[in-house]
């Protein structure tokens, strides 16, 4: 798994995001038609306890906010800007299943021919889960990433990480 890559770099471009300079790159896979952001604030150079936000995309509540306060973009950079001295990664995975913006919860319709016993919709979505944990890793592997300080709002285990060389120094709780 750790030198398993099926994740390229196909775009890059420097914004501002949040009042701070971010290199923003692009991610595709040949699974998805879909493409994954990465935001990269100062030098990760080290890629030791990086702050790192893992957000997977869920587009009505993206859309329209929290309504706590400010997006989790907004609260995600303030926190690297005001606790990392401006060093962090903000990661959007997009999601190709397009009916989890009507049913979140909602498993996908069953899949295969069921003689494997893994094509109901709770094992369709794990495998969906463990396929975007592994985009993520070889993301941050692609970065020179080698540890993250997890910022989140709960306690998150991403186990996947550690069978792509990434490990959760720890968990940065987010407001």
């Amino acid at each position: 798994m750790r030198t398993e890559r099926f994740v390229t770099r196909a775009a890059t471009q420097q914004m501002t995001i949040g009042g701070m300079r971010a290199t923003v790159h692009a991610y595709q896979t040949p699974f998805d038609p879909l493409q994954h952001i990465v935001a990269v604030f100062g030098d990760v150079g080290s890629g030791e306890d990086v702050f790192c936000r893992i957000h997977r995309e869920q587009p009505a509540h993206d859309l329209f906010g929290r309504g706590t306060g400010g997006s989790w973009v907004e609260t995600a950079v303030a926190a690297i800007r005001d606790k990392a001295d401006g060093r962090g990664i903000l990661m959007f995975l997009r999601n190709p299943v397009a009916d989890e913006l009507l049913e979140p919860k909602q498993a996908p319709a069953p899949m295969g021919d069921g003689k494997d016993g893994e094509g109901h919709g709770s094992a369709v979505l794990r495998m969906n889960r463990w396929r975007e944990v592994g985009v993520g890793a070889q993301i941050l592997r692609d970065l020179g990433v080698q540890s993250i300080a997890v910022l989140a709002s709960l306690e998150r285990q991403y186990v996947g990480l550690g069978g792509f060389g990434i490990e959760i120094s720890r968990t940065v709780k987010l407001d």
